[in-house]
């Protein structure tokens, strides 16, 4: 019988229950703290076994997974996960350990921005002008660095890690000043960086299921604000668009270019996020080979009829997924985010939209603010076939102040 170790580091956003099979595999869950945080504990009978890890790293789960294979049998153990930052692991784990699945090479090329960029533009696809961060030049001579940096780039300057997801690590610099202070901070680091031109844009995302090796699958939706808006305080969110939408039909098509150049692994769900410019132009962003966040899953899900990140694991295990459209309404979501302090008053809203609040807090709450997009104080779901009156209601809420923090608590 197959076994099926299952990488978490995130919560699932997906009802784990619909690929519980037991009389035809295993799943068997390692997870961090995160993973557990998320998880619901009336489900955990749909594990064989359940590790609980402090890190997922391929060094530190290596002697786990081979116990796991010598009691289970090598041809009989297989290792999927839904999440980013679990899926360089993975194909570390399976390279080690020889197991069959997404090798590191088809992974990389989706994980470390640098890498994707550079194969993009030897097919002539816009990605914004960008260098690496290099350390050991800055020590060596600060002020010349910054010089040449900022005269290649510009101001702004937008800083992040090459390999993190949901902006963790992401600042946008200003000034001779507010690079240097970066550099000083950032130098010695183990982790590499990139930095890019700021581009002021609309920025869209892409989300596409590959079967096969063929695109099966893709829908475009618009951001209201992004992951790195979130953490700075702004409600974030998106609008998935009609497949006949000037903007769905271009990225779409920009979409196949990406992923004719980069060449996905044969089963997966990939999510592109790029720039529209004003004068039309698309300009690549980056791209993930898994589903997207936020309550997008559950948007197509009400939208299509699937769960994206369900998808996912489904064509990782190989086994049988419906994905024929059934479509619905159109949908959006917003997430809110959190302000140190108390929760003093909770403000009520109203649009024409149909649509769902999940709160997460209450009055007396103490918030804080944390680093993850999935640390939300509230998430709404909007929906109905009217696309404008829907696209008001979003932007509507992408004002609305939700709560109010007690004065100096």
């Amino acid at each position: 019988m197959k076994h099926y170790i299952l990488l978490g580091d995130d919560k699932f956003n997906f009802d784990i229950e619909k690929v519980y099979s037991p009389k035809n595999y295993k799943i068997i869950l390692i997870g961090n703290e995160d993973a557990y945080r998320y998880l619901d504990p009336t489900k955990s009978y749909i594990f064989e076994k359940m590790y609980a890890e402090k890190k997922l790293t391929p060094e530190s789960l290596s002697p786990l997974i081979q116990d796991i294979i010598q009691k289970a049998g090598e041809q009989s153990v297989f290792i999927i996960t839904p999440h980013e930052e679990c899926l360089m692991v993975a194909a570390n784990l399976r390279n080690r350990l020889s197991i069959p699945g997404d090798s590191v090479n088809a992974i990389e090329r989706f994980r470390n921005k640098l890498i994707m960029k550079k194969i993009l533009e030897k097919s002539f696809i816009p990605t914004p002008k960008h260098l690496s961060f290099q350390n050991i030049q800055f020590q060596n001579n600060p002020n010349g660095y910054i010089k040449t940096v900022s005269s290649y780039l510009g101001y702004p300057i937008f800083v992040k890690p090459i390999d993190r997801v949901g902006s963790i690590g992401a600042e946008k610099l200003l000034t001779h000043e507010d690079l240097l202070q970066w550099c000083l901070q950032h130098q010695h680091d183990e982790g590499c960086y990139e930095l890019d031109e700021f581009i002021d844009a609309s920025i869209y995302h892409c989300d596409s299921i590959i079967q096969n090796g063929r695109v099966i699958f893709s829908a475009v939706s618009e951001y209201v604000n992004t992951c790195f808006d979130f953490r700075k305080g702004q409600a974030a969110g998106s609008i998935i668009l009609h497949d006949n939408h000037e903007d769905s039909i271009l990225i779409k098509q920009f979409n196949t270019l990406v992923l004719e150049a980069l060449v996905p692994p044969a089963n997966c769900v990939t999510h592109l996020e790029v720039f529209k410019m004003l004068d039309g132009k698309v300009v690549f962003l980056e791209i993930a080979a898994r589903a997207p966040g936020g309550l997008l899953p559950q948007c197509y899900e009400m939208r299509f009829g699937f769960n994206l990140e369900e998808v996912l694991l489904r064509l990782q295990m190989g086994i049988e997924c419906d994905l024929s459209p059934k479509i619905g309404p159109l949908v959006a979501y917003l997430v809110i985010p959190p302000q140190a302090g108390v929760i003093k008053a909770i403000n009520p809203f109203t649009i024409k939209s149909e649509h769902e609040v999940k709160w997460h807090h209450k009055v007396g709450d103490q918030l804080r603010i944390l680093s993850i997009i999935v640390d939300t104080v509230a998430q709404i779901k909007i929906w109905g076939d009217d696309y404008t009156q829907l696209r008001q209601d979003l932007n509507l809420l992408s004002q609305h102040k939700f709560y109010v923090i007690e004065e100096g608590s």
